[in-house]
Formats: structure tokens, sequence, C-alpha cells
């Protein structure tokens, strides 16, 4: 598994992502949201396959921008432990021409379902209307170009 994330890690250039103990920014589930559709962390027809399921998922970012040009917005959601009664949701989302993410930290008292409504009120809120269609064909061919600090993108930097 370690070598998945490592991959993923560098293949994307994910340079403020680490794996131990694991955590992200926004920016960095942003990036990887992008990175997802070039296929740059596995081959392009898994890529599409992972887009395709994300097409499926309800809730969070794809409440209110569910919609992309009569495309259903790819988009993942997350709900984990965060310690002393709180819980974090993690909300992804990838447009014809943009990737989003979203985290929520919030006290587990207040139902299943506060981070996703809270991710779809900040993508209601903050996200620009999606109005342009995805490419016809395929993906573009991801950038095998990597800048990385100290040469290397790993998250133990």
């Amino acid at each position: 598994m370690d070598a998945a994330f490592t991959r993923v890690i560098d293949a994307c250039s994910l340079t403020d992502v680490r794996m131990s103990p694991p955590r992200s920014t926004t920016l960095g589930a942003a990036r990887y949201a992008a990175c997802q559709p070039e296929g740059a962390a596995t081959s392009p027809d898994r890529a599409a396959w992972v887009i395709d399921q994300m097409r499926i998922t309800a809730g969070g970012i794809g409440d209110v921008r569910g919609n992309d040009g009569g495309q259903r917005l790819a988009q993942y959601t997350s709900t984990v432990p965060a310690g002393d009664g709180r819980m974090r949701t993690g909300c992804i989302a990838v447009g014809a021409y943009w990737s989003a993410a979203v985290f929520v930290d919030w006290p587990a008292d207040r139902g299943d379902l506060f981070g996703s409504a809270t991710c779809a009120e900040v993508a209601r809120t903050e996200f620009p209307p999606d109005t342009q269609k995805a490419p016809e064909g395929e993906p573009p061919a991801p950038s095998m170009s990597i800048t990385c600090p100290y040469e290397t993108c790993r998250g133990t930097d």
C-alpha cells in the first residue's frame, strides 16, 4: 500500500501530502482530483473507470455542482473520526476543467450528514458555476515532468 501512495504522490506532484501520519491540505487533495482523469498515477483505462465510479456518487460537492454540462460531476466524500468527539469530512470533485477539495472538521454530535452538507454549502457559495462541457475523446496525456523540492516528491520531505 505504501508503494501505491508513493507512486501517486510522485506522479501527481503532491508535495504537501504526507503518508505517516496521513495528512493533506485542500490544495493537495484538489491536485489529486485533477490528476485522476489524466491517468498520471495509473493507466488511462483505470483512471477512466475511477472517474466513472466517482460520477455515480451522490452528496457533498455534487449536491450543488452535480451537473457539469449534462455530465454528472465526478466526486468523492469521506468522513472519518478526528478525535476528541470530532469528525472530519473530506470532499473532492473533478469538473470538466477544474478540481476542488473541501475539508470540514466538526463536532460528532451534529449528525452523520453534517460534513457532506457543509461541503455542499461551501461549493454553493464559493465555487463558480461550471458551464463548460467536458472535451470529447481521450483525456489529455499526463505530463511526465515532475518538479519537486529536494529532487523528490515523496511525502516524507
